[in-house]
């Protein structure tokens, strides 16, 4: 798929059809991933692919709006390297956030959805998922085939309720000349 049409395509699945991934294609989703520019080259992610039904329930308890998830055939969760104190927390977020559009797109491109997953309980998933010490878990993703029909809903509030824009602002919207506001 040409890049451009699968950025346009690429959006949050939260319901998946009941179909497993196999291992080469996780494989080459985190292949993408790592590929991703990082200062000084520093790489500072490290990927945990979780498919076993009892752990992704295990691992969605330390999340909220977790139900992708729970249902979705894989669970990738990326945690950030901070041994390195040389660098600043915010530089190598940055670079594991390139990491995860790689992982999106990789996915979207191969026909996957995803939906980003946040931790409120950070701690306890790192203990969960037997992390170094020197890990932090940043965020996961659900990742599986987008079911054919959705049901209109985010955790049981209708979406026009729950999401803040009903599609994409305008470039128009976004965009500023020289300075905020200009032109």
């Amino acid at each position: 798929m040409e890049l451009a049409a699968c950025i346009r395509r690429d959006r949050a699945t939260r319901e998946f059809e009941d179909r497993r991934i196999d291992r080469s294609t996780v494989e080459a989703l985190i292949d993408a991933a790592r590929r991703a520019g990082s200062g000084h080259n520093r790489q500072p992610w490290t990927f945990v692919a979780v498919t076993d039904p009892d752990r992704k329930d295990g691992l969605a308890t330390f999340g909220s709006y977790t139900t992708p998830l729970r249902n979705a055939p894989l669970g990738v969760v990326i945690a950030v390297d901070e041994s390195d104190t040389r660098y600043r927390h915010e530089h190598n977020v940055f670079d594991c956030g390139r990491a995860a559009q790689n992982l999106m797109l990789a996915a979207t491109d191969r026909g996957l959805g995803t939906c980003p997953q946040g931790f409120r309980d950070r701690e306890g998933a790192h203990e969960f998922l037997g992390l170094p010490d020197e890990t932090r878990v940043l965020m996961g993703f659900a990742v599986g085939h987008p079911a054919e029909e959705e049901s209109g809903e985010i955790e049981g509030v209708a979406k026009d309720e729950e999401l803040h824009h009903p599609g994409r602002k305008s470039v128009e919207e976004i965009l500023h000349w020289e300075r905020y506001g200009g032109e």
